[in-house]
Parts: C-alpha cells; sequence; structure tokens
C-alpha cells in the first residue's frame, strides 16, 4: 500500500447476510434474498411415543425492497465537502460510511470471485442532466428524473466502486492488499474493531470524470429495482432481486419501459475549480534564478526642485537605483556606482537637502519669526535630533535616512500609507488606550491632592516623630492597615506589653494635653503623660496590676506566711489561686498551719480538724493546678516593642507620595502596556498605541512596484529566491511611525511622539513566538532604542547574526492560491551515503527542518516566504565533504485519503500514484469510467538495479486487469501527497543544481 497504516478489503459482511448464497442476477430470487434455515422438531402424540421430524425452510432477510431512506448519521464524510467550489476536476466522489458492512447489508447475492455489488449507487450529474421531482408527491424518499441514463455507470461493474477502508494494515505484512474472501483477514479485522470500532469504514467511489469549472450535484440511489420502487413509494412487484434500477432486461427493444425516476437515499451539492490538482500544479513549478531587475528600478534625480541641486554625477545619468523590500541575492554587487552615489560625502544634492531639512529648526531659532513648513526629518522625535549634518560622513541612520533620496523616498512611502489609512489606525488606537483623557484628569486632581497632602502631613505627622507615643496615637485608627515585618501594627501590640487599648480611643481621650482627666492622674515631673507608652514597654509600669484583696479573703502570698514548710510556701506563693477556704474562721487571731511533726498539731494517724482538710484540699488543688498549666504550655512572654520604629513606619505609610498613587492605580484602568512605560507614579500616560498589522500590506496596496519593484519579470510557474532589504524595511518604517507620531498629537492623543505603534512589516501570523507574547516577532526594536550612530539596516529584531539579509522564497504560480495551507520549509541536504547513487537527497534527522519566519503574499499568484538562513548557508558546496545546502519542500498537507488520477501521463508508469486519466479513460471526459473499454491491462515498469526499486515492489504485486477486486482498484487510485524539494542551487546563479 501507499501508506503502511491502510488496507483495503473488496467487501464485508456480518450476521445473516454471510448466509445469502444466491449469484448475482439469479432470476429465481425474487425481491428479498432468501436463506436456509433448518432445524428438528420434536413431539409427543397423546399416549404414544417421542417422534422428530427436521424441518427445512426458507426465510426472507431484509432486502433494497424494504428501505425507504437511511440515516444522515451513518455518513461520516463526503468529497468533495458540501458547497466547495473549487474541487480538484481529476479526483472522484465519494461517500464514507461508518459501518463496515453498510454498502453490502442489503445486497440479494453472495460475493463471487471477490466481488460484490452495493446495494445503493453514488451518483454526480450536472445540472443539466436531472430535474427534481415536484414536493408533496406521497413518495417516502425525494425524486429526480435523470434525463440521460447513458450517463450512469455500468450496472455490472458497480462492485469495483465500494470498498473496506481500515486504518491498519491486515496483511502479513503491512501494505498488502487483502481480500475480504480470506477467514484469516476477516478474524484480524473483527479482532481490531472489537479493540476500536472506529479503525475501518466503507467507502462508495462514483466513477465519473469531472469537468473544470462545473456544478455538479452528487446522489445516493438504490442499485436494484425494487429498492427505487419502494422509494418510489411504487408497488415493488414480482421482481428480480437484483434487477437493475437503470438497466432493466428489456428496456433497450422497448418491451419495458425505461425508468428515469429514481428515489434520493441523500445529496450534495459541490463545484469544481479550474483544471488541476496538488500534483498538477506543484509540478508546472520550475526553479530559475531571479531576473537582476527585479527589486530595483530607476528614479530621476537629476531636477530635484526646491532650490534642490541634481545628483551631479555623469556616468549615473541622473538616476539612482530606487529598491524594495526584496532584492536579488548578492545585489548590489561590490563597486556598483548606483550604490555608491554619494562618495565622496557629501554631495551638492545632499548639501541642499540638508539645507532645506534644517530651515524649520533655523526659523525656530528666531522668535519673531513665523514657523515654515519644511520637508521632514524622519526620526527626530525618537533620535531626539534636530537637524542633519554634512560635516561628517552619513553613518548613523538618522542622517542616512533623510540624506539619501532612496531612504526618503522609502520613508515617505510609510508616511503616505499612514494617512490613506489613518481613520483606521486612529481608531485603534482610542480602543486600546480606553477613557484615557478622563484619567488624565483623574491624574491632574491627584496630583493636586497629593501636594496639599504633604503639607499637611509634614506639619502634623513628620513632627509628632519626635515622640512615638505621640505619632502612634495620631495613626492608631490605621493601625489594623499597616504592616511591618508581616503582621499589622494592632498585631504587635497584642503580643506586647504595649497592648492596644493603651492607643484606643478612650485612653487618647484621657491623654489630652488640656483635657479634663489628665490634671486628675497622677503624672509628676519625672513621668509626664508622654511617657506612658515606653515605662509600659520596658515593664516600669504595669498597664493593669492586680486588684488588692477583700477583707477577710487570704490571696496566696497571705497563705505562704502562714505555712511553715518552705516547699509548701513556695508553692502556695506561686499558685495564682486565691486561698478563699480561709473565710469564716473561728477566734480573731486566725490560725496557724503547721508541719504534721509539730507538737501542737494533728498527730500521725490522727484525725484532721476540719480546717486542716480544707487546706489539705486546697493545697491538692493547688497542685493539680500548676501540674495542668505546665502540661498545656506556659502562658505567652509578653515582648518590647520597637515604638520609635513602628512610629517611623505608621507615618511612612501615610505618605501621600505612597497612598494616593495606590489609590489612583487601584481605581484608574490603565492599560499594562502604558504602565509599563510611566511606570507606577502619577505621570500622564503619555504612551503609545500598538499595532500589529503586517505594514507589507498598504506597502503593497499602494502599488506592487512599490512593494517590489519589477515583480512582473517574475516568471510564471517560477519558485526563486530573494534576500530581505533591511535597509529599505527600516526607512519603510520609521516614516510610518513618524507620520503616525504627527497624526497622534493632531487628534491630542495623549503622546510624546517617540512610540514605535508599527513594529511589525512582515507577517507573522502563522509563526509560533519564541515566548509568551509576540515580541521575538516584531521586526524592528523599538525606534527610540536606536543608536543614533548605528548604522541603518542594523536594526532587524529577529537577528542574531549581524546584521545578515534572510533568504526569501518566491513562489509564482496557481499553487499556493488554490492550496494556501500547504507544507513549505526549509530542509537539510545530505550527501548520498557510499552505496547509494545520485545527487543530494534530503537529510533524515528531523530537526534539520527550518519554518518559515514570516510571509507576505504580493499578487494572487505570488507568496513570499521567509527563512532564517543566508545565500552561502542554503547552497551550500559542489563537492562531497563539504557543506550540502538547504532543500525548499513544497508538501501537500497530509489528510483525509482521496482517489483520483492524474491529469497528464507520465512519461514511464512506474508506480500506481503516476497513472493519469488518459491511460485509464481515452475517451472524453465528463464520463463514467467503464471497466470494459479501458485498457485490458496496465502494467509498472519499475527503474531495474535502482535504489527506488524496493520502493516500487508493493506496486508491481497489484495489476490493473480482469481479476482485479475494488480493494485493488482502490489501491491503484488512491493519491498520496506529494512533497517536492527544490535545492537552493538550482535557485540561484551557481554551477550546480539538483531537486529531491
Amino acid at each position: 500500500m501507499t501508506s503502511p497504516a491502510y488496507a483495503f478489503l473488496p467487501w464485508l459482511r456480518q450476521g445473516l447476510a454471510n448466509q445469502v448464497t444466491a449469484a448475482d442476477g439469479d432470476p429465481a430470487v425474487r425481491v428479498r434474498p432468501r436463506v436456509t434455515v433448518s432445524l428438528t422438531a420434536s413431539g409427543r402424540a397423546p399416549g404414544g411415543a417421542v417422534q422428530t421430524r427436521p424441518v427445512t425452510k426458507q426465510v426472507s432477510l431484509y432486502g433494497p425492497a424494504d428501505i425507504q431512506g437511511i440515516d444522515p448519521k451513518v455518513i461520516v464524510r463526503t468529497e468533495p465537502r458540501p458547497w466547495i467550489t473549487n474541487a480538484e476536476p481529476n479526483m472522484l466522489a465519494h461517500v464514507d460510511f461508518y459501518d463496515e458492512d453498510f454498502p453490502w447489508r442489503y445486497t440479494p447475492a453472495a460475493a463471487a470471485a471477490g466481488r460484490l455489488r452495493p446495494w445503493l449507487t453514488l451518483l454526480v450529474l450536472t445540472e443539466e442532466e436531472f430535474h427534481d421531482g415536484p414536493a408533496g408527491s406521497g413518495a417516502p424518499l425525494p425524486r429526480v428524473e435523470i434525463t440521460d441514463l447513458a450517463m450512469l455507470p455500468k450496472p455490472d461493474q458497480l462492485w469495483a466502486w465500494a470498498h473496506v477502508h481500515a486504518d491498519l494494515g491486515l496483511g502479513a505484512t503491512d501494505g498488502e492488499i487483502v481480500s475480504g474472501d480470506g477467514p484469516a483477514v476477516a478474524a484480524r479485522l473483527a479482532a481490531a474493531l472489537a479493540g476500536n470500532p472506529d479503525l475501518a469504514r466503507s467507502r462508495l467511489l462514483c466513477p465519473r470524470t469531472l469537468v473544470p469549472d462545473t456544478a455538479y450535484h452528487a446522489f445516493l440511489v438504490p442499485t436494484f429495482e425494487g429498492g427505487r420502487r419502494a422509494g418510489l413509494g411504487l408497488d415493488v412487484g414480482d421482481i428480480a432481486a437484483t434487477m437493475s434500477a437503470w438497466a432493466m432486461p428489456g428496456a433497450e427493444t422497448g418491451a419495458r419501459p425505461q425508468p428515469t425516476w429514481f428515489p434520493v437515499y441523500h445529496r450534495w451539492y459541490f463545484r469544481t475549480g479550474a483544471r488541476g490538482d496538488f500534483e498538477t500544479l506543484v509540478r508546472l513549478l520550475r526553479p530559475a534564478p531571479i531576473d537582476p531587475r527585479v527589486g530595483t528600478r530607476a528614479i530621476d534625480v537629476e531636477h530635484a526642485g526646491s532650490g534642490v541641486r541634481g545628483i551631479d554625477k555623469p556616468e549615473l545619468g541622473g538616476t539612482l537605483r530606487l529598491g524594495g523590500a526584496l532584492r536579488p541575492p548578492g545585489f548590489p554587487l561590490p563597486g556598483d556606482p548606483w550604490d555608491a552615489w554619494d562618495e565622496p560625502f557629501p554631495r551638492p544634492l545632499q548639501e541642499d537637502l540638508a539645507r532645506l531639512i534644517n530651515l524649520a529648526d533655523d526659523y525656530r531659532a528666531e522668535a519673531d519669526e513665523d514657523p515654515v513648513i519644511s520637508p521632514p526629518l524622519y526620526g527626530r522625535w525618537h533620535a531626539l535630533t534636530a537637524r542633519v549634518r554634512t560635516d561628517e560622513p552619513p553613518d548613523g541612520w538618522v542622517q542616512r535616512l533623510n540624506l539619501d533620496p532612496r531612504f526618503r523616498i522609502a520613508a515617505g512611502l510609510g508616511a503616505k500609507a499612514v494617512r490613506e489609512n489613518q481613520e483606521r489606525y486612529m481608531q485603534a488606537a482610542w480602543e486600546q488606550i480606553g477613557e484615557v483623557l478622563a484619567a488624565q484628569r483623574r491624574i491632574r486632581n491627584a496630583q493636586f491632592g497629593r501636594q496639599v497632602s504633604k503639607v499637611w502631613h509634614e506639619r502634623h505627622l513628620v513632627t509628632a516623630l519626635s515622640s512615638s507615643q505621640r505619632a502612634l496615637h495620631l495613626t492608631a485608627p490605621l493601625h489594623r492597615r499597616i504592616v511591618s515585618e508581616g503582621e499589622t501594627l494592632r498585631q504587635a501590640q497584642t503580643t506586647a506589653r504595649v497592648s492596644p487599648t493603651l492607643s484606643s480611643a478612650p485612653l487618647r481621650r484621657m491623654l489630652r494635653p488640656r483635657g479634663r482627666m489628665l490634671g486628675q492622674l497622677p503624672f509628676g515631673e519625672h513621668h509626664g503623660p508622654l511617657d506612658l507608652l515606653d515605662r509600659v514597654n520596658s515593664g516600669e509600669a504595669d498597664p493593669a496590676p492586680p486588684d488588692p484583696a477583700p477583707p477577710g479573703v487570704l490571696v496566696a502570698d497571705a497563705a505562704a506566711t502562714l505555712v511553715v514548710n518552705p516547699q509548701a510556701a513556695e508553692i502556695v506563693r506561686e499558685s495564682s489561686l486565691t486561698v478563699a477556704w480561709v473565710t469564716g474562721l473561728p477566734g480573731a487571731s486566725g490560725f496557724t498551719v503547721g508541719t504534721l511533726d509539730k507538737p501542737g498539731g494533728p498527730g500521725r494517724g490522727g484525725v484532721d480538724s476540719p480546717e486542716a482538710q480544707d487546706f489539705k484540699e486546697a493545697l491538692e488543688d493547688s497542685f493539680d493546678f500548676r501540674e495542668t498549666a505546665v502540661e498545656e504550655g506556659s502562658p505567652p512572654v509578653l515582648r518590647d516593642l520597637d515604638l520609635d520604629g513602628m512610629a517611623q513606619t505608621a507615618v511612612d505609610a501615610l505618605d501621600p507620595d505612597v497612598t494616593i498613587p495606590r489609590r489612583i492605580g487601584s481605581t484608574v484602568g490603565i492599560p499594562q502596556m502604558v504602565r509599563d512605560e510611566v511606570g507606577s507614579g502619577l505621570v500622564e500616560p503619555m504612551a503609545y498605541p500598538v499595532i500589529d498589522q503586517p505594514m507589507y500590506e498598504p506597502l503593497r496596496d499602494l502599488g506592487t512596484d512599490l512593494f517590489l519593484p519589477n515583480a512582473n519579470l517574475i516568471g510564471a510557474n517560477t519558485v526563486s529566491l530573494l534576500e530581505t532589504d533591511q535597509r529599505f524595511i527600516e526607512a519603510y518604517l520609521v516614516g510610518v511611525n513618524h507620520e503616525f507620531a504627527r497624526e497622534l498629537l493632531w487628534r491630542e492623543y495623549p503622546t510624546d511622539q517617540r512610540g514605535s505603534s508599527f513594529r511589525q512589516f512582515w507577517d507573522v501570523r502563522g509563526t509560533l513566538a519564541d515566548g509568551p507574547s509576540r515580541e521575538s516577532l516584531r521586526d524592528i526594536p523599538p525606534l527610540h532604542e536606536w543608536a543614533v550612530t548605528s548604522a541603518l539596516g542594523s536594526h532587524d529584531h529577529r537577528d542574531t547574526g549581524g546584521g545578515r539579509d534572510e533568504l526569501v522564497l518566491v513562489i509564482r504560480g496557481e499553487l499556493l492560491k488554490r492550496y494556501p495551507s500547504a507544507v513549505v520549509y526549509a530542509h537539510r541536504a545530505r550527501w548520498p551515503e557510499p552505496d547509494e547513487t545520485g545527487s543530494r537527497r534530503l537529510s533524515a534527522d528531523p530537526s534539520a527542518v527550518r519554518t518559515p519566519r514570516y510571509a507576505a503574499k504580493i499578487d494572487p499568484d505570488i507568496t513570499i516566504l521567509g527563512f532564517d538562513l543566508t545565500a552561502e548557508e542554503a547552497v551550500g558546496g559542489d563537492d562531497i565533504g563539504e557543506d550540502p545546502g538547504w532543500f525548499f519542500v513544497i508538501k501537500e498537507r497530509p489528510g483525509e485519503p482521496r482517489f483520483g488520477l492524474d491529469t497528464e501521463p507520465s512519461a514511464e508508469l512506474t508506480v500506481w500514484n503516476d497513472l493519469s486519466w488518459p491511460e485509464v479513460q481515452p475517451g472524453p471526459a465528463g464520463r463514467y469510467i467503464d471497466l470494459a473499454t479501458a485498457p485490458a491491462s496496465l502494467q509498472l515498469t519499475p527503474p531495474a538495479g535502482s535504489p527506488e526499486t524496493a520502493q516500487h515492489a508493493e506496486d508491481v504485486h497489484v495489476a490493473w486487469d480482469s481479476s482485479m477486486t475494488s480493494a485493488d482498484l482502490a489501491y491503484i487510485l488512491f493519491q498520496a501527497p506529494v512533497l517536492v524539494g527544490v535545492h537552493a542551487s538550482q535557485m540561484l546563479n551557481t554551477s550546480s543544481g539538483e531537486s529531491a
């Protein structure tokens, strides 16, 4: 097979349909297919023995006469697609069904010699060959009347146009064409479908040759007469089950009327395009070096006007060479007089031009003079320069661009491109910036508020830092929102001696300097009210001293003095419990607790007094409490605070230089690109929009010759190579950005005119960026980043090779116009191995591929694709062992299988993929293939003794002869995707040239 993942089977049936044994055309089979069913019946008569009797019956199966419609869901694909208007005329229309056995499921006959007619047929008719039936006829299906039945396929050949397609190899080896008659193949297919039912499908082909530029309708109609009558709502009658729907016996002699009305199961419309498919069009392309006149044209600078003298070198004939975005590789040649026209510098033309450009700056210096309009100084705002100079060579890009007519014209073209599209560009600019004017007003108000707030901040908050307590009290309402070292100031106070209570509103009112309560508090000369927080923080003052014990209540310290045992006294003293159990002691002097051995105390083993029992219980509770506290963890230690640091943090956090810009930043919706430009401060957004339109498009729309002079000299159906002219591209983009900056200022757009809104010349929409943004795809860096001393043409943003010119593949022809999704890439070449013959080949290394970096379309039939290659890299060397260079590959995008024949015959038929329509159907186009009139035998002649012989081995074992099946025919008609590779040396003026 052409692809090792495909296998074709001539037919497939499942279930009881496999039991049909009648031959196709057997007149004894009427209306429906029949199968023989045998069984043994047993029974017992009353009082008798068991009796058995064999029973054989003929059982009818569903046939075409029982079908009055199909579910559209069984159709998974139609080719061509419905309503397509550029279908390839040399391909065959076909329809795919999800069920592998669908085309043969209701066929009332058995297969013979690997052939079996399907029960439905695909017809393709022009609009003149049929008429739609009237609506509301009451028939089960819509119907059409075919006006010329001679345009239909031969009924006895319909077996050839239906097959099973499996997406895996089913033969002994991958690629073998297999037959549905083989039980091993059927078993392998059944096993594969059990694991994945989507691996196979069935297909019907229409063997009609299509005519270019013609409208067609495709119809699914019954193959057999029973199906035709059932679909039309007619009486089926007692007819032969395999009688053809359009070639009934006797119709040719007039004994039986010829049927013209047919029911339609499914239909769709399409239209063919121009003659030729992908393979035909790609074979028309011829590699050729580009005409040296392409890319430049002469301009007259002998009479410049406006007081500017013309060119003064007689050998130039009063002309210069105006370039375009592209030029032939290697041009201009060394010593080209038109490229060195201004040597030695300056020429009179440049002196006068500089004087004219500087005239505006000269008049601006005179305050009493009116301004004058003079030629623009392109790039003046980006380079921050107002004059051009002629006292030094024009090595910098500003000097070269403005003093060289070739590049001033390019910049002028950029300015004109903006003027032609200014409304569209300005609309995009305003959409990007949003409500920028309202934002500016809010920012100006914020600037005013910041200045006023700074006065209050310095007068009341900064001066309060002389006392940390005063600063903390002033800022206390905001302590919940001020963060220092990962926590708010209020949270820090909750774990310190200086608790939040000491900054609360009631305490602040108590400590007001002239407050009523301040005079009643015990503040003295050494301990003033402003030292309170510092004293609490150092532990000198306790904000919550212990409450005094009420009369008659014994606390822990007092109880400890009553305990004689020092160890017990320490336990009692450390306890935080109040010894309330001592209340109500008898006597006026209370009682003394002593040790057990003390005379007068309770003896060992004696009975304690009630007071002693109470004391022991309290002491036990004290021990339990202490142990529990140790187990659950000690209470947190209150920490000291850096009150001065906290006060400084609070005052700094309320600085208007911080708070007001942050507030504006959270309420004014400034785009991120503007924030990147102006920062986070209160700066008016003097930004610029970013427009990513490929700017070659407006230049091309101004005129193809402005983009690529003498493009008409590129031959039809040629593929060639050009180089980018980076100097022209940069000059053009400077003019675009210069003019747009003027337009933004005129429209009162907030800009400083230094923005680079347009940095995209080529179309990179089909290219993947190296990073998450488009920045890596820009053609130039921002203009304000260009060094004034850098040369024009040295600002390729994607270039990593030091200012090299990139190769551009130029394809002129119908190929990419008809097939815009074709794959084009550069592929590394390799020299043949010692056991191989021939020239350079495509490298097997998958990494040796470079995809286009950008694209452009000049005319409908001219496409250019840029690659990261130079002419020297692409050509390589001529001898084995040297750099083999690069191929440029044009490849048909792989997709769903297609079936057809080539338009033109090849010189020698070596593979079935090259079989053409003239070889199969020598007669006029537009008719159905008749296998009886086609050549009886078509054989391949693979090249003997060549390395390609092995790849033709699969093709050789399939022959076009009387024994072939529909699987063989599907293999022959299958069209493999086409790949053509052209070596760069064939498209450049070199001595060698090869293709793959």
